[in-house]
């Protein structure tokens, strides 16, 4: 019983230090993250226009469509 107590204390009393490797890990994980989120969500517009819409699928790219979008909702 008194072990675990030192075991407990000891642990609780230890600190965890980030290194800039680990940094630049987690830093780098969320870029990527980011971009996959950014080129899914392009590939499921250009889908979406294509298949739903009937269109071009490159049209949903340019700002023409997007313009037009926003006029339609203003």
């Amino acid at each position: 019983m008194q072990e675990k107590k030192e075991k407990s204390r000891a642990i609780g009393a230890t600190r965890f230090f980030v290194s800039d490797n680990d940094l630049f890990k987690v830093l780098l994980s969320i870029v990527v993250f980011i971009v996959l989120i950014l080129v899914f969500l392009i590939i499921g517009l250009i889908i979406g226009y294509a298949v739903i819409g009937d269109g071009n699928p490159w049209d949903v790219l340019q700002w023409y469509t997007w313009q037009h979008i926003l006029d339609f909702l203003n």
